[in-house]
C-alpha cells in the first residue's frame, strides 16, 4: 500500500491534538496501512494425516501377494477480518461493502 508520509495514521482534532484512534482514509482516498496491521485480522489452520497398510500374504512356496493402501487426508480451515473505518471502500459483484469477512474450508481426500 502507498501512503504519504506527510499524512498522518492517526485522527487529530481542530486544536491539532493527536487521538489514540486510527484515521480513515485520506483526502486521496487511499488506505491507511497501520488499520490493516493493527485492526485487520487473518487465521489459517492446516492438518494432514497421511497412512498406509500393507499386507504379505505366502500362498504356496515360492508364490506371494504383498498389497499396499495408503491414505492422504487434508483440511485448511482459513478466516479473515478487514474493517471498513481506514480502508478504501470494495465493489463486490453489485454492492459496495465497507468491512469484509470471510471463511474457507477445503478437504481433500485420496486413496492410493
Amino acid at each position: 500500500m502507498v501512503k504519504s508520509p506527510f499524512l498522518r495514521v492517526k485522527d487529530v482534532s481542530a486544536t491539532g491534538v493527536e487521538s489514540p484512534t486510527l484515521a480513515d482514509r485520506d483526502t486521496f482516498n487511499i488506505t491507511n496501512p497501520l488499520v490493516i496491521t493493527d485492526n485487520a485480522t487473518g487465521f489459517g489452520r492446516s492438518y494432514r494425516f497421511l497412512g498406509s497398510v500393507g499386507f504379505n500374504y505366502q500362498l504356496a512356496g515360492s508364490l506371494s501377494l504383498a498389497t499396499t493402501i495408503g491414505i492422504v487426508y487434508d483440511k485448511t480451515r482459513e478466516s479473515f477480518f478487514i474493517p471498513g473505518k481506514g480502508v478504501t471502500m470494495d465493489t463486490v459483484n453489485s454492492a459496495i461493502v465497507t468491512s469484509r469477512s470471510g471463511s474457507m474450508v477445503k478437504s481433500f481426500f485420496f486413496i492410493v
